[in-house]
C-alpha cells in the first residue's frame, strides 16, 4: 500500500495509488499555460474536478505530516480557504501538499496537527465568495520550502521557479520514494515508501509497488483453484527475473482482504499481482483471476 496517495477519491482507489481516481479528472495539469486573475500563469500542480460536480466532496492529506498552515487566505487573493502539509524529508529534500480553493476545514486541522494519508482535512469548494470559480481541488507539491514560508507562493509564468520549487503531482504520487524523516525532524528508516520487500521497483499502472528479484510463489495454475491459505505455497514457486517496468490493467480484484492487479505488459502478462499483503515477505503470482 503506497505511503501517498490521492487526496480525492474513495478509500480502495486510494490504497490502490490510482492518480486520479475515476471519475476524478485534472482539468489544469501542471506546467499548463492558462489565465487568472487577467494574467498567464503555468499552473503548479493539478486542479482536480468530478465533470458531474464535486462540490463539498471529501479531501484528505497525501500522506503522514504535521499541518504548517490551515485557514483563508483572504484579500484579493483567490485561494480561499487552505490547508498546507509539512511531510518531513522525503528523497533528500523537503516536503509539502497544498490543498486550496476548500468549502471548509475539518475541526482539528490547525497549524502542528499531525495527520495520516487517510485523514480528512476538508472539503472541496469554490475559493472565496464571488471568485467565479467552478468548485474544484486546487492540489500542488513542493519539494523545496517555499510553500512554509508563503502559503499563497505563485510562480507565475517564471518556468524556472516552477520546475525549482514544484513537481508534477500525477508523476510524483506514482513513483517510489524514500522518505529520510518525518515532519517532527525524526529520523526514519530509510525504505521506499510503498509496499513489499526492499529492492527495486515493480511500476504498475498508477501503483507504485517495490520487489526485488525473488521467487514468485505461484498460488494459481490454469487448472486449479486459489488456494485458501496464502502463506502456504507448499513449494509451488517459480523462481523468476524480469526486467522493469510492468504495466497493470486498471482493474482491481479484493480477494480474501487481498487486492491484485492484473499485469498487462511484460513476461509476466496475464498473470494477477498481489501487491497488498499482510506480510511483506512474500508476494505471490496467479495465473487465474482470483475469485472476488
Amino acid at each position: 500500500m503506497p505511503v501517498f496517495k490521492s487526496p480525492v477519491g474513495n478509500k480502495l482507489a486510494r490504497d490502490a495509488g490510482q492518480v486520479w481516481p475515476a471519475p476524478w479528472e485534472d482539468k489544469n495539469p501542471y506546467g499548463n499555460v492558462y489565465e487568472i486573475n487577467g494574467h498567464e500563469a503555468r499552473h503548479p500542480g493539478a486542479d482536480l474536478n468530478i465533470a458531474g460536480g464535486d462540490l463539498n466532496e471529501k479531501v484528505f492529506a497525501m500522506g503522514p505530516g504535521v499541518v504548517e498552515f490551515a485557514k483563508e487566505i483572504g484579500g484579493d487573493s483567490l485561494w480561499g480557504n487552505v490547508v498546507i502539509i509539512n511531510h518531513g524529508i522525503v528523497d533528500g529534500k523537503p516536503l509539502y501538499s497544498r490543498y486550496a480553493h476548500l468549502l471548509s476545514i475539518e475541526p482539528g486541522i490547525k497549524k502542528g496537527a499531525e495527520v495520516t494519508a487517510d485523514k480528512l482535512i476538508g472539503r472541496v469548494g469554490s475559493g472565496p465568495a464571488g471568485s467565479g470559480m467552478d468548485p474544484h481541488l486546487h492540489f500542488d507539491i513542493s519539494t523545496t520550502d517555499k510553500l512554509a514560508e508563503n502559503a499563497g507562493d505563485w510562480p507565475g509564468m517564471n518556468q524556472a521557479r516552477l520546475q525549482t520549487d514544484y513537481v508534477d503531482p500525477k508523476k510524483w504520487l506514482k513513483a517510489s520514494h524514500v522518505i529520510n524523516r518525518d515532519a517532527t525532524g525524526a529520523q526514519v528508516t530509510a525504505e521506499p515508501a510503498g509496499p513489499g520487500p526492499m529492492g527495486r521497483t515493480l511500476r504498475t499502472t498508477g501503483i507504485p509497488v517495490t520487489a526485488s528479484i525473488i521467487d514468485w510463489f505461484v498460488i494459481a495454475r490454469p487448472t486449479t483453484e486459489l488456494r485458501k491459505e496464502l502463506s502456504q505455497p507448499t513449494g509451488n514457486t517459480l523462481p523468476f527475473s524480469f526486467s522493469f517496468p510492468l504495466e497493470s490493467n486498471p482493474q482491481l480484484v479484493l480477494h480474501e482482504r487481498f487486492l491484485w492487479v492484473q499485469i498487462s505488459d511484460g513476461p509476466l502478462k496475464g498473470h494477477w499481482v498481489k501487491y497488498s499483503n499482510e506480510s511483506k515477505s512474500e508476494i505471490y503470482v496467479s495465473s487465474t483471476r482470483p475469485a472476488s
